[in-house]
């Protein structure tokens, strides 16, 4: 339980740092805009909060890997809100996807460094 709580601390460590130093932001939400240029990501954005709901961890984290635009960081603020939104789940929920929280991690470093973010 410990090592769980610290593994969700340094996630969110982890999220808040690339979206205050990245991106310049307070928050690691992705806010859709509704505007024609932004719609493939808030499309996206859309299908992977649709996804979490419905368990579909994997698949979601497949379709950000799948159709992000690695030279454009907007794709990147959606990856922060997306693994934010994973490390607000229970242990449980996430064991029952077939993910941990150093899953978590890894992935998002690794996304992360496809936008040319060292970490």
């Amino acid at each position: 339980m410990l090592t769980d709580d610290w593994m969700l601390r340094q996630i969110d460590g982890l999220a808040r740092s690339l979206a205050k130093l990245v991106l310049n932001k307070d928050s690691t939400d992705y806010l859709p805009t509704g505007e024609a240029e932004d719609s493939a990501l808030d499309a996206l954005h859309f299908q992977l909060v649709e996804r979490i709901a419905a368990g579909d961890v994997g698949g979601a984290e497949d379709l950000l890997f799948q159709e992000s635009d690695w030279s454009d960081l907007r794709y990147l603020e959606v990856a922060v809100d997306f693994y934010t939104r994973l490390n607000g789940l229970t242990d449980q929920q996430l064991e029952e996807a077939g993910f941990d929280r150093e899953e978590l991690q890894e992935g998002l470093q690794e996304l992360a460094g496809r936008f040319g973010v060292i970490l």
